[in-house]
């Protein structure tokens, strides 16, 4: 709530504080909120494709990070 009351947009910065936040407590629905939305501020932005690969490496979800990782170099080709 606190990112969606904010009087000015949200930048890389916030999302990635978010995106660590959501490693830490697992929190898997915000941490892809997040993602969603720090790749739409920068698509080859890697921080936020390893953060979100972390998030499902703590969770058991291998296959979905792996997922994130090929995203990640495919947008950097």
């Amino acid at each position: 709530n606190f990112i969606k009351e904010m009087t000015i947009p949200a930048d890389l910065a916030m999302w990635h504080t978010v995106l660590d936040a959501c490693q830490k407590w697992r929190n898997l629905k915000l941490g892809k909120w997040a993602f969603k939305n720090a790749i739409q501020l920068n698509e080859k932005d890697d921080t936020a494709y390893i953060c979100m690969s972390n998030i499902y490496v703590v969770l058991g979800m291998q296959e979905e990070a792996n997922t994130i990782e090929v995203m990640k170099l495919e947008k950097k080709a």
